[in-house]
């Protein structure tokens, strides 16, 4: 015949046991959110512009970037209406090996700039400090475009 079992279970360790619970889905709802990497889609839609507009004064504008060591020009070449390059003018082996961020960077950059024909594009988390380095210079060799396009 089946005998009765009788499990005592004490006040103490059902606490115990529910605290180490809520403890383990807190930690792993961190590990989730420090983990997760964060898509951020608000990249602008490049925007179709009347033939007839002109963005920019045709040209090379070129600005030098100055790191720790060394020098770095970059440039960025437009024509009347879109922007054609984003490059650096002499690339150095010795800065790529003191540098190894700049150029993977910079060639992501420069599609993204290109594609979108815009300088606010989203920072990536790959390269971000080095991406927001780059895209300040973008920007500011863009307005000068911009500003001898109205002198």
């Amino acid at each position: 015949m089946g005998s009765t079992k009788i499990f005592v279970i004490q006040l103490r360790e059902v606490f115990k046991s529910a605290i180490y619970v809520i403890i383990g889905i807190a930690l792993l709802i961190l590990l989730a959110y420090f983990f997760i990497p964060k898509t951020t889609d608000n990249a602008p839609e490049p925007s179709v512009q009347a033939s007839s507009d002109v963005l920019y004064a045709p040209g090379i504008y070129a600005i030098e970037l100055i790191l720790a060591n060394a020098q770095v020009s970059l440039e960025v070449e437009v024509t009347e209406n879109e922007i054609i390059a984003v490059r650096f003018s002499e690339p150095d082996e010795r800065q790529q090996a003191l540098y190894p961020l700049l150029y993977p960077a910079m060639r992501h950059l420069s599609n993204e700039v290109i594609r979108t024909q815009s300088s606010e594009i989203a920072v990536t988390s790959d390269y971000e400090f080095t991406n927001r380095v780059l895209l300040d210079a973008i920007r500011v060799a863009l307005n000068s475009a911009q500003t001898a396009r109205e002198e």
